[in-house]
């Protein structure tokens, strides 16, 4: 998201649309990541974080695909808001899914953690996709790789939910079944 949104200009002058458009396509972002926000607490609530966790990024590789596809103009609003519903799905998620996964003790250890690699991630994407521009690979093959990438780690993110692949603490195997 974080390269998806430094590299904007490119993308507009690549896509042929108005940098203007991203400027209305924030407010759409932060209204669907405030709805996100509230709308996926009684959802971890109710299913637990750990089985919604796979399902995250699909409101934003719809968006991307959304956005590889088209060069109308509109279609910022819409990529927009749906990378703010994962935006603020995961922002929720998160924060939930820790307590779920590791030992009470070793919450902030995790927490930490997953902060430092969202953060080596958040810096590392920019500068691959400036890579991929330079190299003069076309917007939409960027989007695809996006695409891709996401897809793959959506799909590692279901495998492991499969019951037996991961036992959290405190939960023998049997019950984790």
């Amino acid at each position: 998201m974080t390269a998806l949104f430094f590299h904007q200009g490119a993308i507009s002058t690549h896509k042929g649309i108005e940098l203007g458009w991203f400027a209305a396509g924030f407010t759409v972002f932060a209204i669907t990541s405030v709805l996100g926000a509230f709308g996926s607490g009684p959802l971890i609530d109710k299913h637990s974080a750990r089985r919604l966790f796979p399902w995250h990024l699909i409101p934003m590789m719809a968006g991307i695909a959304v956005l590889a596809t088209t060069h109308q103009p509109y279609v910022i609003l819409i990529y927009m808001g749906l990378v703010g519903i994962t935006v603020g799905f995961a922002t929720t998620l998160r924060t939930a899914i820790i307590p779920e996964l590791v030992p009470l003790d070793e919450i902030g250890a995790a927490r930490s953690t997953l902060t430092a690699v969202m953060v080596l991630a958040s810096a590392m994407g920019p500068a691959m996709y400036g890579w991929m521009f330079a190299a003069d690979i076309r917007i939409e093959m960027i989007l695809i790789i996006t695409l891709i990438v996401m897809a793959v780690i959506t799909l590692m993110s279901w495998v492991s939910e499969r019951p037996g692949f991961y036992v959290p603490p405190g939960v023998t195997p049997q019950d984790a079944q």
